[in-house]
């Protein structure tokens, strides 16, 4: 039988609930996702707080996360929860990754709220685009698997950019276990494999469609971000 590729919510089952809440990540393990992803930002009070952009909006009113308090915010948005609430809701056979989406400063508030929260090093990856942020983690807690986030592009004449020498220069450079990419149409095992065969693991996202889920499925992902997880899984089967 072959490997279960897991599946993780992206923001929750983000497609049928609002995201980055703890209904939506609820409704991620009831539609069976095997993990969940969330954003996390730090407050001005020093509090790490579960939503995708630096500023919200309210009647017209910018709310900057990073200059505001956890009680501003929750009185103004009562929807977003802190990363132990969230937490606190990954059962033990169950995955969270959490995609850290401002600078170093979150990193020493970010590892004692996983030391607390009693979840295993194999129940939590930790992403981010900003490289800095990764290397810190690393060097601070090794133990924890890390993954650098890479949006892909395309040439005119068609070669995906950046390539995966480059990428694996910078993982290597930042010691990360591994990258997570956008899941490309054009990814093929070809431009897949050198990363494989580093020894670095290579998981991507955003997947919602089924064909795309098991074209990168025949590459060598090791795990499938999606909005989508329940269809994704029937679409799948449970085994791919």
């Amino acid at each position: 039988m072959a490997k279960l590729v897991p599946l993780v919510a992206h923001r929750g089952a983000s497609q049928d609930a609002l995201e980055n809440t703890l209904a939506a990540f609820q409704l991620a393990w009831e539609q069976g996702a095997e993990g969940i992803e969330g954003d996390f930002h730090l407050t001005q009070d020093g509090q790490i707080v579960c939503v995708h952009d630096e500023v919200l909006y309210q009647d017209g009113h910018p709310w900057r996360v990073a200059e505001s308090t956890l009680v501003e915010l929750q009185q103004a948005f009562p929807f977003i929860p802190t990363l132990e609430q969230v937490l606190d809701v990954v059962p033990a056979h169950k995955r969270i990754v959490i995609e850290i989406k401002c600078g170093i400063e979150i990193v020493t508030s970010l590892l004692e709220s996983l030391r607390q929260s009693g979840l295993s090093t194999q129940q939590v990856m930790l992403i981010a685009f900003n490289a800095d942020v990764i290397a810190l983690l690393k060097v601070l807690a090794p133990q924890w698997t890390v993954c650098w986030l890479v949006e892909l592009g395309q040439t005119t004449s068609g070669e995906l950019t950046p390539s995966t020498l480059e990428i694996i220069q910078t993982v290597l450079q930042i010691k990360a276990d591994g990258v997570s990419t956008f899941a490309h149409p054009s990814i093929t095992p070809h431009w897949v494999q050198p990363i494989l065969d580093k020894g670095l693991q290579w998981h991507v996202w955003t997947v919602d469609d089924v064909e795309l889920g098991r074209h990168l499925i025949a590459c060598g992902v090791q795990s499938i971000t999606t909005n989508r997880p329940q269809v994704l899984r029937q679409g799948l089967g449970r085994y791919s």
